[in-house]
């Protein structure tokens, strides 16, 4: 993978939201109990079709077509012509958050963030035993989490 990602040649052109477009279809079809988009470019859009807008975007994030709404992380390094951050920002929907680094280092670190609120995720199954509760007498239990965050 790495290799491959070396052998890319930059080019002029940044088909974002289009691909941004892609990625919202593909999350909409899967069946997950989580959804989330990182979005990451290092230059504005510039050779979308026009139909592909932020606002079209946007309106796609908030009423997805699937019952879990998918969160959005952007990430703008600043490239050769910049990158547009009033759009990021606003792509970063429904609790992601946009990052906008200025160098390779600044990059890693802000990957480790987003994929550390990406990765926790939990799955929590209550075992029982098996003696027959009847109907009057079930009971709905209630976990309580409570979590510290981590230093960074």
């Amino acid at each position: 993978m790495i290799n491959y990602i070396a052998s890319l040649q930059q080019g002029p052109f940044t088909t974002l939201y289009e691909s941004v477009n892609v990625g919202i279809d593909m999350l909409e079809d899967m069946d997950a109990e989580a959804k989330v988009l990182l979005v990451f470019t290092d230059g504005t859009d510039n050779n979308s079709d026009p139909e592909f807008t932020p606002t079209y975007i946007l309106d796609r994030l908030n009423n997805t077509t699937s019952d879990v709404k998918i969160t959005s992380f952007t990430i703008g390094l600043e490239g050769k012509g910049g990158v547009d951050k009033p759009v990021l920002t606003e792509m970063a929907a429904n609790g992601g958050s946009a990052a906008f680094p200025k160098n390779a280092d600044e990059l890693g670190k802000v990957f480790l963030k987003f994929s550390s609120s990406i990765a926790n995720v939990y799955n929590l199954t209550y075992v029982r035993n098996q003696q027959v509760v009847p109907d009057s007498d079930k009971r709905k239990l209630r976990f309580v989490i409570k979590g510290t965050a981590k230093n960074d």
